[in-house]
């Protein structure tokens, strides 16, 4: 008898004959599991690879043991009649083995070795298995719904509740939808994400948590409180790669909703650390952090590329551009949030006043009868507070607050509620989008052409690492991230500790956040500059130059640091600050730029995935960089 079932079932069962008679997997069974074995890698989705909505008959083949999933068998199956106009029929003696398969289209199946061929078949013909006198009804209608002349007769059980608001087919968009309005969410989105990119502007604080005024004994020092960065760059580049294929198939919305609430409670765990004083909870938010930064990253870069294939480049920067100018809002509202949320220590008296003791590395001094470890702010430290009207003299360590721990707790909630708001906002274009501009002439247009290879197709995500050119531009890109890396883990800390002492009457608090904000300005100008040349001039041009001139740029720093050491003069500040902020810029054009370099070569339907995995040389650049 003919099998009933889907079309998916169908094939399954063809591969399953093809087998017997020798044809698929070279006439192994071995080969026929290796087939199923690549199908099952290319079901994305668990409902389609444990339910077949239209079985009608309890002899057809289970859908989770079919070796193809639907799209997949659809393809095949809708292949133009023409294709197989010459295809010799299943001999005689074959039919009367495998009934039903005596078409073609069947036969062709059964000669290919390429079952799982995702060669772009045109829908202009359906062509099924002939059906005969003696097959069931329900197979017939089965195959009629498969036409779209009957409805389905088996309906998979439904999602409910939040699963469902945020599958994929609650945010597939009309063809009518204005693609314009993806771009402010995902701005913003990596507006909050890009917040990290100030977190030295902490490092001061971090190190006088206890002491408030100064760095008290149990204290945690400058070279504890940097790797905090490292982890969050790290993880970030990993969880992006490792969760980069489970993005894909949950959709931009689900990955984001839980990006979000992730990033939010790192920051707030982040403070909890600071409140009890736990550099390993404080780690811990590092880890969270750069996991939400993973989750809620890759999404709106995606989504806008699957938008905009007509302006790659253009879309990425969009994009990345908040990432870049995150840190400039971030800078401003750290700096703002601590001074509104610190206490001065309880103030014991002058130095004059207080005889205070050195013992086990602890100032000690005499507090109501008690010995009390103590911090001493002289004029030179109370300079570089971000306190106002603090008198020298001798405070009492435990006392007060820096505001870290506020400040953290209050950027979380504002962050996760911005990436929540943004992720709901998502949507995926209809199949086969296409935009369409119309140039002042009328005519049609659809933008600049790129330069240098585009590929037609699309690099499985299971295949994109075993191309050279994967490894190439991770990489490039690796080493540019480490160049961006060394500056911003420590952009505050290095123009205070090494250009206040030369320079004093210029560099102060004020200059050192300014300079940050600064980064943060050439940050975002290089992810939306360089991404639009790299439009015109092609990407590979544009990462030659990103290449070429990050890595020796960065080498030069350590000589501009020596001569600010050796001969207090401006000029080797003024070296550095245009240095720093040339290797930024080619640092933010780097990461704009290769989602776009990535979905020219490997294709856009798997890009989410793809740069995920790219970004894995983000988290080494981070590591390595920030050690430098």
């Amino acid at each position: 008898m003919a099998v009933a079932g889907c079309l998916v079932c169908r094939k399954a069962a063809t591969a399953a004959q093809h087998v017997f008679l020798g044809q698929a997997g070279r006439g192994s069974s071995k080969g026929f599991v290796s087939l199923r074995k690549q199908a099952m890698r290319d079901v994305t989705s668990t409902k389609e690879r444990n339910t077949c909505v239209h079985h009608t008959s309890t002899d057809a083949t289970r859908h989770d043991e079919c070796p193809l999933p639907r799209a997949k068998a659809s393809s095949i199956m809708n292949a133009e009649s023409s294709a197989f106009a010459s295809t010799p029929a299943l001999p005689p003696f074959l039919t009367s083995l495998v009934p039903g398969l005596g078409s073609p289209l069947e036969w062709t199946h059964m000669q290919s070795p390429f079952l799982l061929s995702t060669r772009g078949y045109s829908t202009s013909s359906r062509m099924l298995a002939p059906k005969k006198a003696s097959d069931s009804d329900d197979d017939a209608a089965a195959a009629a719904a498969h036409e779209g002349e009957v409805a389905d007769t088996t309906e998979a059980k439904p999602l409910s509740g939040w699963r469902r608001f945020l599958s994929v087919d609650r945010i597939q968009a009309p063809a009518s939808f204005n693609r314009w309005l993806l771009v402010p969410p995902a701005v913003a989105a990596h507006l909050a994400l890009g917040s990290v990119y100030a977190w030295s502007i902490l490092n001061n604080s971090l190190t006088r948590n206890i002491g408030v005024v100064g760095s008290a004994a149990d204290d945690w020092t400058l070279s504890e409180v940097v790797p905090i960065f490292s982890v969050i760059c790290g993880v970030h580049g990993l969880s992006a790669a490792l969760l980069g294929k489970w993005q894909e198939r949950v959709g931009p919305r689900h990955a984001g909703v839980i990006g979000a609430l992730t990033f939010g409670a790192g920051f707030a765990l982040g403070g909890v650390g600071v409140h009890m004083h736990s550099l390993s909870t404080a780690f811990a938010s590092g880890i969270l952090i750069g996991a939400g930064m993973g989750l809620s990253y890759v999404p709106p870069v995606a989504t806008l590329l699957r938008w905009f294939p007509d302006r790659r480049g253009l879309a990425t920067g969009l994009t990345i551009m908040g990432f870049g100018g995150g840190a400039i809002f971030a800078s401003m509202a750290m700096t703002n949030l601590i001074k509104v949320f610190q206490e001065k220590p309880t103030y014991i008296g002058s130095l004059s006043e207080v005889d205070v003791i050195t013992s086990n590395g602890r100032k000690l001094a005499d507090v109501s009868g008690v010995m009390e470890e103590v911090v001493v702010a002289t004029d030179k430290i109370i300079y570089r507070l971000p306190f106002s009207d603090l008198a020298e003299g001798v405070y009492l360590a435990g006392t007060g607050s820096t505001g870290v721990t506020q400040t953290l707790v209050t950027l979380g909630a504002v962050y996760a509620s911005v990436l929540l708001g943004a992720s709901l906002i998502y949507r995926l274009p209809p199949a086969n989008f296409a935009p369409v501009t119309a140039s002042k002439d009328g005519k049609v247009a659809s933008g600049p052409t790129p330069k240098g290879p585009v590929t037609k197709g699309n690099v499985h995500i299971n295949d994109v690492m075993k191309t050279p050119q994967f490894w190439q531009i991770w990489l490039s890109f690796g080493a540019v991230a480490s160049t961006g890396m060394g500056v911003l883990s420590i952009a505050n800390t290095m123009i205070m500790e090494i250009f206040e002492l030369s320079l004093p009457q210029i560099v102060s608090l004020s200059f050192a956040s300014t300079f940050v904000m600064a980064l943060s300005a050439a940050n975002l100008s290089g992810r939306v500059g360089w991404a639009a040349v790299s439009d015109y001039i092609g990407r590979k041009s544009t990462y030659t130059i990103f290449t070429g001139l990050s890595v020796p740029l960065y080498l030069s720093l350590p000589f501009f640091i020596e001569s600010a050491t050796a001969a207090p003069s401006i000029a080797p500040l003024v070296g550095f600050y245009g240095t720093t902020m040339l290797i930024i810029s080619l640092f933010g054009g780097a990461y704009s730029t290769t989602p776009a370099y990535e979905a020219d070569i490997f294709g856009t339907k798997f890009v989410g995935a793809t740069h995920g995995r790219m970004l894995s040389a983000s988290a080494v650049g981070g590591l390595v960089g920030s050690q430098c």
